[in-house]
């Protein structure tokens, strides 16, 4: 094996010797780990070499203390990293038996040497899993979003419920929310295919730049019509709220020997004028400080003063309610305008 160790799984190399005979190792062998003396007198492969280096879990051994009763299975990665587990923790965890790989009528004692599964997940993979299984964390070995989104898949793949492993405050959750930005897309994907509306919903929020119709076909072909019809309404309803806000004008105050109807509609006017390109290139992720400085900086040129009050009081309102219009995907898309009184609405349609 060219190389055992990898940043994100610890594994403990370890050498298994053959005593000439052709069975299973001898008891006889044993190796220092961390001051602990390891007895390799529970054979799990045939030797047919005189030595043989396997690498082994640092977290999933034979001799951590994960649980009351010992392991008695062992998982192999696909890159030949070997996890000790139990049956049980996995069958508890599993409404599948572990995609029907473990025989759930099976009772008996501890078994030498153990059952031995093959996997077809990677060592990187397969740590995670267990670690959630285990309600271990596992941030100790900093695991990239591509494996913690491919552990949820696997999660999936053995029955795990995602709705108790992965909702919020807990350990994987937490980290791809953490690294979500990267690729928030991909991960509202993932969510969308397991029904993760939590998750998806912390994603959405990453998506207000990315313009539905400019994901690719083959993108969109993962993404099933629920999800899809989500992220679409989130983006038109914000763009449709941020429109009707800003569409309606300042009050009028009281007429003054310099400040009177005339003066008024020619301010109206020129608000229509200053937050045209909020309503006519209405975007889902326009942000507070963008619009409160375009107002603001509309206000300034304003010479009356009481005219400059009315103003801030409807900047006010307007960045109040974009501020409390959601920025994440909703069940139902009338949530997006619960926060728009009557009138907002009914000048917004005329």
């Amino acid at each position: 094996m060219d190389n055992l160790y990898d940043p994100h799984i610890d594994t403990i190399p370890i050498t298994y010797t053959n005593d000439g005979n052709d069975g299973p190792v001898s008891s006889g062998g044993s190796c220092d780990i961390d001051e602990t003396t390891f007895e390799p007198g529970m054979p799990i492969m045939d030797l047919q070499e005189e030595h043989t280096s396997i690498a082994i879990s640092t977290a999933f051994n034979a001799y951590m203390d994960i649980d009351i009763g010992g392991s008695d299975m062992i998982l192999v990665s696909k890159d030949a990293v070997h996890f000790f587990v139990q049956r049980s923790r996995l069958l508890d965890a599993s409404n599948n038996q572990f995609a029907s790989l473990i025989n759930p009528y099976f009772y008996g004692p501890l078994q030498i040497p153990r059952e031995t599964l093959q996997l077809t997940e990677d060592a990187l993979t397969l740590n995670v899993v267990l670690h959630i299984i285990y309600h271990i964390s596992f941030r100790l070995y900093s695991p990239p979003l591509e494996v913690l989104l491919q552990a949820v898949k696997t999660l999936g793949k053995y029955g795990i419920a995602l709705d108790l492993y992965l909702c919020p405050g807990t350990f994987l959750f937490d980290d791809i929310v953490l690294q979500m930005p990267r690729q928030p897309l991909e991960v509202y994907i993932v969510a969308a295919e397991y029904d993760l509306f939590e998750l998806a919903r912390a994603a959405s929020g990453c998506l207000l730049s990315i313009s539905p119709l400019s994901i690719s076909k083959p993108t969109l072909l993962r993404l099933n019509s629920e999800y899809m019809s989500m992220l679409y309404n989130m983006h038109i309803s914000r763009a449709n709220v941020l429109q009707r806000i800003v569409s309606r004008q300042p009050d009028e105050h009281e007429p003054t020997s310099r400040c009177g109807l005339r003066e008024y509609q020619m301010m109206k006017v020129a608000w229509s004028a200053t937050t045209s390109h909020f309503v006519l290139g209405a975007r889902p992720d326009v942000s507070a400080a963008l619009i409160r400085n375009t107002l603001e900086s509309f206000k300034y040129s304003l010479p009356c003063t009481q005219c400059q009050q009315c103003v801030q009081r409807r900047i006010n309102e307007v960045l109040l309610k974009w501020t409390i219009t959601p920025r994440t995907i909703c069940r139902n898309w009338r949530d997006f305008f619960i926060a728009l009184p009557p009138k907002d609405l009914q000048q917004g349609s005329t």
